[in-house]
């Protein structure tokens, strides 16, 4: 770091109030509002704070539609040292435990209001006993392949209520899960929270028209959404245009009793195979209601591309 930068954060780190708004944030993302209200500190105060602390590196700022979101920062010097100073914060400090008390009761609301907008359990197509064993089989496809390397960086596409990133986001180095529904990304955001998952974060992002450049994943997820996807040719390529060379997509879907199993994966190959990729793994998984269909393909190399 330079001195100016390690001096920013100094300066960012030498006081209570920064300190405490750092020790919320280490529990996930949050709104400026939810900030406000489990710190008890006024709106301008928080927001000038937070400001002094995306500016030293501190904290990332990203905005959702009307809402502003702050998270820890992943990577880098400032976020060593932000993760050291949190590290030596005494959890029993009277501030502390006030402002999580609060906390709780914020993320318990938070999770109401993602239920009730969701208008019941979205992860009800099937009975817990087969989505175990489906997540199983998804884990073990993508371990098989991708053990030796891990995840690296991340991203699901249609993350929903962050199912996959609990399952995958682990052996990853940092995830992304999108989805353009508020009360999924509240949900999953609740879920990563409970997890543990500080190194990953939702965003809201539509899947034809991603916000990353090309090249940006070394793991591209697409669960339960291809079946549903009005125009899943468009997907599919808006998916590799993000992968990188030598990088996994990997494809689960849930097919109904009645669709057919068969055409659907021909499709698959043929979406695929206009976007650049080939399956190099399928597998399918008689289940209540239906049959799941799990692939996995890998992007060629700068230099396979060129041959």
């Amino acid at each position: 770091m330079t001195l100016d930068a390690l001096s920013r954060l100094l300066h960012a780190l030498a006081d209570p109030a920064r300190l405490r708004l750092l020790a919320l944030c280490r529990r996930g993302e949050l709104s400026v509002n939810e900030l406000t209200t489990a710190s008890g500190m006024s709106q301008p105060r928080v927001s000038r704070h937070l400001r002094i602390l995306v500016e030293a590196a501190a904290l990332r700022r990203f905005r959702e539609a009307h809402w502003v979101y702050y998270r820890l920062s992943g990577e880098g010097e400032p976020a060593r040292l932000v993760q050291e100073v949190l590290a030596g914060l005494d959890a029993a400090d009277d501030a502390l435990r006030a402002d999580a008390r609060r906390l709780d009761e914020v993320l318990a609301a938070r999770a109401r209001e993602a239920r009730a907008a969701a208008g019941g359990d979205s992860e009800a197509a099937l009975p817990p006993a087969a989505w175990a064993r489906l997540e199983q089989a998804t884990r073990e496809v993508a371990h098989t392949a991708l053990s030796a390397t891990g995840y690296g960086e991340l991203l699901d596409i249609g993350t929903g209520a962050g199912r996959m990133l609990r399952l995958l986001g682990p052996d990853a180095r940092r995830a992304i899960g999108v989805d353009t529904s508020r009360p999924a990304r509240l949900a999953a955001r609740n879920a990563l929270r409970d997890a543990g998952l500080a190194h990953c974060s939702v965003r809201d992002a539509d899947m034809y028209a991603l916000p990353f450049g090309r090249a940006s994943f070394d793991t591209v997820v697409m669960a339960r959404v291809l079946t549903g996807a009005q125009q899943p040719w468009e997907a599919t390529r808006e998916a590799a245009r993000v992968l990188r060379p030598g990088g996994h997509l990997l494809v689960m879907d849930l097919l109904p009793d009645g669709m057919p199993v068969e055409a659907w994966c021909r499709s698959l190959h043929d979406w695929l195979g206009d976007a650049g990729l080939q399956l190099a793994h399928e597998e399918r998984l008689a289940l209540p209601r239906g049959t799941a269909v799990i692939g996995l393909t890998r992007a060629p190399e700068a230099a396979e591309r060129a041959a």
